[in-house]
């Protein structure tokens, strides 16, 4: 099987966890931390995109959309929302 950039990888348990151990060292040794993302980068791993994000119950029970879940005073009035 040819190997692109597009290809999914599978890694053993152990090999996962020691990757995952590898970037973590890396990250808490660091001086700076840059992450990047970007419009489809979400949508194509398979999370929410932000017009999805407040549909969800407890936020619709609520009456909250997406609109207000950007607003800090929301967050600052109601932190259990950021759970």
């Amino acid at each position: 099987m040819e190997s692109d950039s597009a290809t999914s990888v599978h890694l053993s348990a152990q090999t996962s966890h020691k990757v995952c151990m590898t970037a973590a060292k890396a990250i808490l040794q660091a001086t700076h931390l840059l992450v990047t993302a970007g419009a489809g980068m979400s949508a194509d791993s398979g999370l929410p995109t932000y017009d999805r994000i407040a549909d969800n119950i407890a936020y619709k029970n609520r009456g909250l959309n997406y609109a207000d879940l950007c607003r800090p005073q929301l967050l600052r009035s109601d932190p259990c929302l950021a759970q």
